[in-house]
């Protein structure tokens, strides 16, 4: 079986690729492969910090919407339950994260890297950003008060209200990124980064990260069920369904 996620622990961190043949794509595989290795990461003693990628030119489409199209109500449910879970996990990781987005990252990619710790984008013709809107879907709730925390309130609201996408130097102007660096140095960057975490004491660091991110932490938690409700209500509305059944058309 090819695995969705692969992992690569090295001195103090490890590396998490995401590795779904052709745009990783976020499915119910994958996210459940998230979660385990989340769960194996923090158990492990050795491990303070993730990096986390994806292909070259790539970072992750987002959701796997060809595959989401067959769910019936409960088992899109189940998913989003997951889902929302994985989000919870990782923005409340005691592992410091940093994401080397290495190409595209609409949507559920977009989704993965504001919720980590610190974001390096690859130069090039990319986009990235919450485009949720522009397929027929809200944002939801919790991600909107993620995002408006990094690119302020109006520019964000704009931003998720049009589906609009940024291009990396965009992104580094607003602060959805800290950095954009060619794309052959995206991976030594995220190492510096790293070894600049690991050059700081453990406990005071991870309790000064939760105490930054505590508000919008039980946010996010507090709101899962009502936004779950209302995104599902949605998803399966007759207008959404047919936006969608038009972007997988376009996709096969």
């Amino acid at each position: 079986m090819t695995h969705q996620v692969k992992t690569d622990v090295h001195r103090g961190y490890a590396t998490v690729m995401l590795n779904r043949p052709r745009a990783n794509a976020i499915g119910r595989t994958m996210v459940r492969e998230l979660l385990e290795t989340l769960t194996q990461l923090e158990r492990d003693e050795s491990v303070r910090c993730m990096l986390l990628t994806g292909a070259p030119g790539m970072f992750s489409a987002g959701l796997d919407v060809p595959e989401l199209m067959h769910f019936d109500r409960p088992a899109m449910s189940e998913f989003w339950r997951e889902f929302n879970t994985l989000c919870y996990r990782l923005y409340t990781s005691d592992l410091m994260i940093v994401s080397a987005i290495s190409g595209h990252s609409p949507a559920g990619g977009c989704v993965l890297a504001i919720l980590t710790d610190y974001r390096i984008m690859a130069e090039g013709r990319y986009k990235i950003g919450l485009n949720e809107v522009a397929v027929g879907i809200p944002i939801p709730g919790g991600l909107t008060d993620i995002y408006a925390s990094l690119l302020g309130l109006a520019v964000a609201q704009d931003l998720g209200c049009r589906g609009a996408m940024l291009n990396p130097q965009q992104a580094l102007e607003l602060g959805l990124v800290q950095e954009v660096v060619p794309s052959e140095e995206l991976s030594a960057r995220a190492h510096a980064k790293i070894e600049q975490w690991l050059a700081c004491n453990r406990d005071a660091q991870v309790t000064t990260k939760h105490l930054f991110r505590r508000r919008l932490a039980q946010m996010l938690e507090a709101t899962a069920d009502r936004d779950q409700k209302s995104f599902l209500d949605l998803w399966f509305s007759d207008q959404a369904q047919s936006i969608l059944q038009a972007l997988v058309a376009r996709l096969s």
